[in-house]
């Protein structure tokens, strides 16, 4: 059988488990007990297992590592989890491994959330429960900073468009906005900035989220109301209540691609879908799944938690209390006629755990690496190869615990049932399930009440017989033996107490086979089962002193006993001279002969939960349990599992695989295991995992002539779907590089071929000049933007409609300037409708300016009371608005006030003034000059022509490249078309692949009309030379994974350019 690797195969969550995260890796974690679980969501199977915490994981999150996953990358898949204590670990994932852990961290107390930042893979920051949160450095395993709050933090929020901006949120709901959120020194100031919610039960904080897809939206989750809040302008633009027979929310999932949709999960474990409403911050509950129905064998337990992925919104996988998952999708039901269509949640996947309380458990002799777990009222089969469970059967409709459970055969497992009726009154039966059919047939169960009970089964090695334990009122023990063939009881005999009973694991074809038992007084008996003929043998009568054997084994070669106070003694039936091995650990429970490795190799568990593994030859310890022991973990049941790994079940009901050491909890991932085809290709070997990526990339290009052997060795370990949809991709390489990207989880690359992918389908082909200094036509101060409306228009529904192949919204600042328009024209719509505080006031009169507004800035301006401390600057401001409207003469005037307010930092105020004469150009670069690069950048999306919005666009990505935000400045040039610029930016990053691709993605005419730009610009005589640079480096790398054929073909093109 092929080595099954150390692992955690889970069972129930612990109270404290309340994290899960499913990351861009496509791969989901969560935590139960003191382990963190990793699973492949999308086919449903758990891929490793991270068990190394002293305590219940309270908090984990994949890191969204920006690494090249390039030859030269030290690329490895990580995740950070926390525990209950405090402790934090940095685990690489696929080696099982710690790349990390921080000294210190427990007397901060437990980590209740944490998260990496977003411009650096080495700092992660976390929270704890005295109220401190914590930056660290991955590195050096050292703290950075720390700071106090004064309430009772219960969550982090990092912003996911501004690194340097955060949200904490306390218990009793004060909300802190942090703005300067820095690596190099803590914030500063940080005061509660409003409460969103009370201490009263009406209205408990639950939860909050930072909007995904639109900047400066915040998500308040109560616990019977859902809060929309826009940061920026402190309004609240949404929010919606749950009637009283609603049970209250437990967590929130708002979708990145979908801005309209997102899920709730309800303390009742129910799952809602919320759908909004048109033009409108308004949500109606459009599906609801009450998971009660359809979860089964779990007795009580509810969904406790919910996740969705990145590149998977629309599915959630949610874990119920008994550990197990389930996927929940969406589908459309036609009803009555076609027109009626309906939207319904249904569960399309399972992936089950160890149910409930473990009471006995059995390892396959047939087939090792099966077992027969028993629960209360159920049997649940495992495959611990795989870590599945193959089936689950309930056998008691009492939920009465199983107990004794015995494999008979390949399909077959026998067991009984003991339940107390009253004082001294019984109901005992032993049955026999078939695991493939469900049948069960009782072969002991007698209708009348007894008052003996059963203690234990035992089974023989042939399956032939059966040994019941009755307990007696006096101090003697009931023995019958059982045919279990014929279903009939064969001899009945009452013994004085005994202490221990197993059979030898030898069966005879001419001795038969035996078991034996040991007596209070030392005495060990032997019954021999042979031609149909029972024998009976006292063999050897061991002194234990004051002690009592309570434990005994026996093969062909040793029979060794254990006593009550932690000696083994043991013997060989060829010699018999008796040995004995103090363990000085108390009394024995059970001992296990090693099956193949040794025949003097056993494994001994304890009363105290302890165990370790003895060599009976050399009379030495082998490896004992501490490691266990000291992180709480009491072991109720030991066996081995093969030669080299042994199985244990913790108090915490989760099976645990173990080396021969008893120290290693964890191995790298097993390839083996993972069936195919694989989902998930990080979870690859790094080189095997780059070399799948390159055979995929140029699967389909006929210039290349891939191997046809080497073609169906890797094309077998992806999906058919996958391989379908590079094949049709419409567009050729920039497509198939997206569906490769989504396909490894790389977001950076996602991110850069959806750009490409946007402007490609949009057929703008018109590159211009590449200088990043382009000439310009100003505007005049007459020019609109965009023409005046009355109070009764609907501005949104005069704005142009989004373009089909419009950039997704959380692109921000890189979609086209319509979209960003209606955007600010939706935020001022809002704050109009919201209770206007004089903060909000300003916001909308800068918003009403900037979108060149001007009657309605008047307007606004004009209702500020007299009272107000800006009463005067606003109806000067007024004033001079009102002046644009009928007159130019005052322009250069007003233009010198503005650099005046400007020049003493009343930066808003001075943008507001030339956007009202017709500046915005002007304004813009002054943003710009204050490194208010992004304000800049919005400015001039809604606000300029598209020549003069390019010039300041490229000022950005200028900028962008001096403060190597190169990812950032690339995503800037995609959208201005500066593809040359692209190419070289790719090239000084070492993204050879990927600038290879780009150039392979470009259309032919795209690429003259590049040769055209830069013939007349400073790059006439760089493009070739570029372009051979970018195909060596790839080639380079082809060659180190072993793709000869590939990286000559990248060869040749460098010499053919």
């Amino acid at each position: 059988m092929t080595s099954i690797g150390c692992k955690v195969i889970p069972g129930n969550l612990d109270p404290a488990n309340n994290c899960v995260d499913w990351g861009w890796s496509n791969l989901l974690a969560y935590g139960c007990h003191a382990a963190v679980i990793i699973v492949d969501p999308i086919r449903l199977a758990r891929v490793q297992t991270l068990d190394d915490h002293p305590a219940a994981v309270t908090a984990l999150k994949w890191c969204n590592e920006n690494e090249k996953l390039e030859v030269a990358s030290s690329f490895k898949l990580k995740i950070a989890s926390g525990d209950i204590l405090g402790n934090i670990f940095i685990w690489s994932v696929c080696e099982a491994s710690i790349l990390a852990s921080f000294q210190g961290s427990t007397k901060y107390g437990e980590v209740i959330d944490l998260a990496w930042h977003p411009k650096d893979s080495g700092i992660l920051i976390t929270i704890h429960s005295s109220n401190f949160m914590i930056m660290w450095d991955v590195e050096s395993q050292s703290m950075i900073w720390r700071k106090e709050f004064r309430s009772n933090i219960v969550t982090l929020n990092l912003d996911p468009f501004d690194a340097y901006s955060a949200c904490i949120v306390s218990e009793d709901g004060w909300v802190y906005l942090i703005e300067d959120f820095h690596v190099h020194s803590p914030p500063r100031d940080v005061e509660p900035k409003y409460r969103i919610a009370s201490s009263s039960k009406k209205q408990q904080f639950v939860a909050m989220h930072y909007c995904p897809h639109t900047r400066n939206i915040a998500y308040f989750l109560l616990n019977r109301k859902v809060l929309i809040f826009d940061l920026k302008t402190q309004s609240l633009i949404g929010s919606f209540t749950i009637d009283k027979y609603t049970a209250p929310f437990r967590k929130i999932l708002v979708c990145r691609e979908d801005s309209h949709f997102f899920y709730t999960l309800q303390t009742d474990g129910s799952v809602k879908t919320w759908k909004k409403m048109e033009n409108k911050h308004i949500y109606k509950c459009e599906c609801t799944l009450n998971t009660m129905k359809y979860i089964t064998g779990s007795g009580n337990s509810l969904i406790c938690n919910i996740s969705n992925g990145p590149l998977h919104e629309k599915s959630v996988v949610a874990i119920s209390e008994s550990g197990s998952l389930y996927v929940i999708d969406i589908r459309e039901r036609t009803y009555n006629n076609i027109e009626n269509i309906e939207r319904e949640l249904y569960i399309s996947g399972e992936l089950s755990s160890i149910t409930g309380k473990v009471s006995s458990i059995s390892i396959s002799r047939f087939s090792p690496s099966i077992l027969a777990i028993g629960g209360d009222g159920i049997i649940q089969v495992v495959d611990t190869y795989r870590s599945i469970i193959l089936s689950e059967f309930t056998v008691d409709t009492n939920n009465t615990a199983v107990r004794g459970i015995r494999w008979l055969d390949l399909e077959n497992v026998i067991y009984f049932t003991t339940k107390k009726l009253d004082k001294d009154k019984y109901k005992s039966k032993i049955s026999i399930l078939n695991t493939s059919s469900g049948h069960i047939d009782d072969i002991r169960n007698k209708q009348d009440p007894e008052s003996n009970y059963i203690k234990g089964i035992r089974p023989s090695p042939s399956s032939n017989y059966l040994i019941i334990l009755l307990s007696t009122n006096s101090n003697n023990t009931k023995i019958q033996i059982f045919d279990i063939n014929r279903q009939r009881i064969i001899k009945t005999k009452n013994f004085p107490s005994i202490t221990s009973l197993e059979w030898s694991d030898v069966i005879n074809e001419v001795h038969g086979e035996s078991f034996y038992f040991s007596t209070r007084k030392g005495a060990i008996v032997a019954y021999k089962f042979s031609n149909g003929m029972i024998t009976t043998k006292e063999i050897k009568t061991v002194d234990t002193g004051l002690s009592l054997i309570s434990a005994i084994a026996c093969n062909d070669r040793i029979i060794v006993t254990g006593d009550t106070v932690g000696n083994l003694i043991f013997w060989k039936r060829k010699d018999k001279r008796v040995q004995m091995i103090p363990t000085n650990r108390g009394q024995i429970r059970k001992i296990k002969f090693c099956p193949t490795r040794s025949k003097d190799t056993i494994i001994v568990h304890f009363t105290d939960y302890s165990f370790g593994i003895w060599n009976l030859q050399e009379k030495i310890r082998i490896s004992t349990s501490s490691y266990l022991k000291g992180r709480g973990l009491d072991t109720i049941y030991v066996d081995w599992i093969s030669q080299e790994k042994t199985i244990i079940v913790t108090v915490d009901n989760s099976l645990r695989i173990l080396d021969y050491t008893l120290t290693n909890f964890n191995g790298p991932v097993q390839l083996n295991e993972l069936s195919y085809p694989i989902h998930t290709p990080l979870l690859l070997p790094v080189t095997q995992g780059l070399h799948l990526k390159v055979i995929l990339h140029h699967l389909f290009n006929e210039e290349v002539g891939l191997d046809l052997e080497e073609k169906r060795l890797w094309t077998t370990i992806v999906d058919t779907s996958l391989l379908k949809e590079l094949e049709e991709a419409e567009y050729g390489t920039a497509e198939r590089s997206l569906t490769i990207a989504r396909y490894y989880g790389h977001r950076d690359e996602i991110d850069f071929w959806t750009i490409v992918l946007s402007v490609l389908k949009s057929g703008k082909h018109q590159i211009k000049k590449s200088s990043l200094t382009p000439l310009v036509k100003r505007r005049e101060i007459n020019e609109r933007a965009f023409p005046q409306l009355s109070n009764e228009d609907n501005i949104l529904d005069n704005l142009p409609s989004s373009s089909e192949n419009a950039l997704p919204e959380y692109f921000d600042l890189l979609q086209d300037g319509n979209n960003i328009r209606r955007n600010q024209f939706e935020a001022m719509e809002e704050i109009k409708k919201s209770e206007q505080t004089n903060e909000q006031m300003q916001n909308l009169t800068h918003l009403q300016i900037t979108l060149d507004q001007k009657e309605e800035a008047v307007t606004t301006l004009l209702s500020t009371q007299p009272e107000n401390e800006r009463f005067t600057i606003d109806t000067l401001k007024a004033c001079v608005i009102a002046a644009t409207l009928n007159q130019e003469t005052f322009i250069n005037t007003v233009r010198l006030v503005a650099t005046n307010l400007i020049a003493k930092e009343n930066i808003d105020e001075g943008v507001e003034l030339l956007c009202i004469i017709g500046k915005s150009y002007d304004a813009c670069k002054y943003l710009q000059s204050y490194d208010k690069w992004e304000e800049a950048a919005r400015l001039a999306k809604i606000s300029l022509p598209e020549e003069e919005c390019a010039s300041i666009m490229r000022r950005w990505a200028n900028y962008l490249i001096d403060t190597k935000e190169l990812k950032q400045a690339i995503h800037v040039l995609l959208t201005l078309g500066d593809f040359f610029e692209v190419l070289v930016l790719l090239y000084k990053n070492s993204s050879f692949e990927t600038a290879a691709l780009f150039n392979c993605a470009l259309p032919d005419i795209l690429k003259e009309q590049v040769q055209k730009v830069i013939s007349v610009g400073p790059h006439s005589e760089k493009y070739e030379e570029l372009l051979s640079e970018i195909y060596m480096g790839y080639a380079e790398q082809l060659a180190w994974l072993g793709c000869e054929k590939l990286s000559n073909h990248y060869k040749n093109m460098c010499i053919n350019i």
